[in-house]
């Protein structure tokens, strides 16, 4: 019986117009010419305050916030289909932030962030308030061990005050 030829894996660079898929799962948007591709990292973090979000994607839009987004394929496919919204995305991993602001760039989404903070940091410090249309935290870290239990995302640690709202 014939080998059949793997599909593309995101280890390998891919060409212009290709879906680019995972695990045989394809990864939201198209990769655009490399002339249009963009800069999804946000490398550098206020060391207080919260993000000037208007001048980060230098526009007013919704804020759409994914917590723990790893490799970004919810936060790909949401800047890909809703351009009208601004997007930011964190996770605690470096290594999956890399993946992630990887296909943000080569999809020249403008309308993205990546960055790598904790879920804690980024909503108790760095989002302001009432900026945030939609908060969305798919993988809270759910360790199931007791002595890993300061690992998880816990709202109860984030007093209801600091909470981003939306007006």
């Amino acid at each position: 019986m014939p080998r059949r030829r793997p599909q593309h894996d995101s280890n390998h660079p891919i060409g212009e117009g290709a879906i680019e898929r995972e695990f045989g799962v394809p990864i939201p948007g198209k990769v655009v010419a490399k002339e249009s591709w963009t800069q999804t990292a946000l490398k550098k973090l206020p060391e207080s305050g919260p993000l000037d979000i208007d001048k980060l994607f230098a526009r007013q839009a919704p804020l759409v916030v994914d917590i723990g987004c790893g490799n970004g394929r919810y936060s790909l496919g949401s800047a890909w289909t809703r351009r009208e919204c601004d997007h930011l995305a964190a996770d605690i991993l470096p290594v999956v932030i890399r993946y992630a602001t990887r296909r943000g760039n080569q999809r020249g989404l403008t309308n993205l962030r990546f960055c790598v903070v904790d879920g804690e940091r980024l909503v108790t410090e760095l989002l302001p308030g009432g900026r945030v249309k939609e908060l969305h935290c798919y993988h809270p870290q759910p360790n199931p061990r007791p002595d890993r239990k300061s690992t998880r995302l816990n709202s109860s640690h984030i007093p209801l005050s600091r909470m981003p709202s939306s007006a």
